[in-house]
């Protein structure tokens, strides 16, 4: 509030000149200066000023009305003097300090806190399944305890405080009984617990008594158990999910900051980025890759649908869920927004607790649609599909710093003949084996592709074929140092290697032919063999 009230002299100043400008020359109305009044209306609400919020909206209207025409009617100054009057009026009245109180901060819970050594409480009393779970749990370093159906449930659960609960439900059981006995006693706990669900029901309403006791797995008997044991895991050891990005578009910076105060303050796992100079919006997207944009209508240089549009036409960026945040009330302008390509449309008096909701649900759905549509789902890798951009983009960061970066290419070796000999089942445990260890090995700028059946393409900026060399060698050592198994056999896989590097050749086509005549002349020396192509 107080900051804002010491730049409030400053933006008035602006207007007045503007204003003064307008009388002496008798022009036109300026876009200019529409929107410096127009940024008065939320900001006014957002830092305390309600009164000049009110006047700042009714001086905006009057002039729109005068911008629909072809010229201003000879009484207009008589018109809108007072209207700037009590705008002029309206900055000198103090803060309203009951507005700023009244924003509250909200604080989502950030889900269940375990103990560094997690325990799961299994509810069965299946021998069959208690073993086999026990087995992976044990595997996957989580205490387990386990307690027959008919024992007294509430004692066993206050005892071990479990992080995760699986309960198994037999076909003799009431299924809507037994969920709700549990949900009632994990109810009374201190420490809230996941529950997982293994039931020889299939019903919906079966189903729907499981989500409303907090179920967070649905497992129909006989489970599958390596997939019961993931969710477990999933539930005992949280993956630690990075921020959400947010990047705030709005040329007045005060309020800019305000709404990353808002979501800095929300508990939620966002960061935030502001972007005060809208043209400056590419190099954001850039570096900054955000999921989530909120975008002010009104700016100078260019608004925010066209912002938008400009965005829409890149398709590394058709995914980015775009958010029009603005005073705008008028329901014609939304659906302009929305036409543009924006995702929703925010009035700035939403209040705080609904937007930090929309900014978190528009930024998951972001990330798993790109996740969707642009990991492979086997590798966990970048698909094919998003390459081009990729290598486009790498180019151009390389060619503005001068700098260089390797482009390989990599096969396993005779894999068709693993196939043919241990099964589709080994060959996916080798490819993920060697995504994962990629992912270990490299560093997070370098980008990882799985770009066909066996075949994967890694980018590695700012290194040099030789270092590639080097860097891949040391992975195909630890990966054919590594054992697969299949029911009666046990075997390794190796893989072969072609580097190219940039600026030797200039775009994706020249250091794709260079890198796979590196790798056809590595296939031709035998298996294990790692080329560059300026060695050739």
């Amino acid at each position: 509030c107080k900051a804002y009230s010491e730049a409030l002299p400053e933006k008035l100043s602006h207007i007045q000149v503007e204003w003064n400008h307008l009388k002496q020359d008798n022009k036109l109305l300026s876009d200019e200066l529409i929107r410096k009044i127009h940024s008065l209306i939320g900001a006014g609400t957002t830092f305390g000023f309600p009164a000049l919020s009110n006047a700042a909206k009714e001086l905006e209207l009057t002039l729109l009305e005068y911008q629909k025409q072809d010229a201003l009617p000879s009484h207009y100054t008589g018109t809108l003097e007072p209207l700037f009057a009590a705008l002029e009026s309206a900055a000198q009245q103090p803060c309203d300090y009951a507005v700023i109180n009244d924003i509250q901060y909200p604080v989502f819970s950030k889900g269940i806190i375990t103990d560094n050594t997690p325990s799961t409480l299994v509810i069965s009393s299946n021998s069959l399944l208690i073993s086999d779970l026990l087995s992976q749990l044990k595997r996957l370093k989580i205490t387990t305890h386990v307690v027959n159906v008919s024992n007294n449930l509430q004692a066993a659960i206050e005892q071990t405080t479990p992080a995760c609960i699986v309960f198994e439900l037999t076909s003799e059981q009431n299924p809507l009984t037994e969920i709700k006995n549990i949900k009632t006693i994990s109810q009374r706990l201190y420490k809230k617990s996941s529950l997982i669900v293994i039931s020889a029901h299939h019903d919906m309403n079966t189903r729907l008594s499981a989500v409303k006791a907090g179920a967070t797995a649905y497992f129909i008997s006989p489970a599958n158990i390596m997939e019961v044991a993931k969710s477990v895991y999933s539930q005992c050891y949280p993956a630690i999910t990075p921020p959400y990005r947010v990047l705030i578009v709005d040329d007045d910076e005060q309020t800019a900051h305000h709404t990353a105060l808002i979501l800095q303050r929300s508990g939620t796992n966002i960061e935030s980025r502001i972007l005060t100079a809208p043209l400056n919006i590419l190099q954001s997207l850039e570096t900054f890759r955000p999921e989530v944009i909120l975008l002010d209508l009104y700016m100078p240089e260019c608004n925010g649908i066209e912002l938008a549009t400009v965005i829409r036409q890149q398709c590394l960026y058709a995914n980015t869920a775009i958010i029009f945040f603005s005073v705008e009330t008028a329901i014609e302008r939304h659906i302009d927004a929305l036409c543009a390509g924006g995702d929703d449309f925010l009035v700035k008096s939403t209040s705080a607790r609904q937007l930090v909701a929309k900014v978190e649900a528009k930024a998951k759905n972001a990330r798993t649609l790109q996740s969707l549509l642009l990991y492979d789902p086997l590798t966990g890798l970048l698909n094919r599909s998003h390459f081009t951009e990729t290598i486009a983009q790498q180019i151009s960061v390389s060619r503005r710093s001068q700098g260089c970066f390797s482009y390989a290419v990599l096969k396993l070796d005779y894999f068709k003949q693993i196939i043919a000999q241990h099964g589709h089942v080994a060959g996916d445990k080798a490819l993920k084996a060697l995504a994962k260890l990629a992912k270990q090995h490299f560093r997070s700028v370098d980008s990882l592709f799985r770009f066909g059946s066996e075949e994967f393409v890694f980018l590695f900026p700012d290194t040099q074929a030789q270092q590639t060399q080097v860097i891949i060698n040391d992975l195909l050592q630890k990966f054919t140092g590594m054992t697969f198994f299949t029911k009666d056999q046990v075997f390794s896989v190796s893989f072969c290697a072609g580097i190219a590097q940039y600026p030797d050749y200039l775009d994706p086509s020249s250091l794709a032919e260079a890198a796979n005549r590196a790798l056809y002349q590595a296939k031709q020396m035998g298996d294990k063999r790692v080329c560059q192509a300026s060695c050739l």
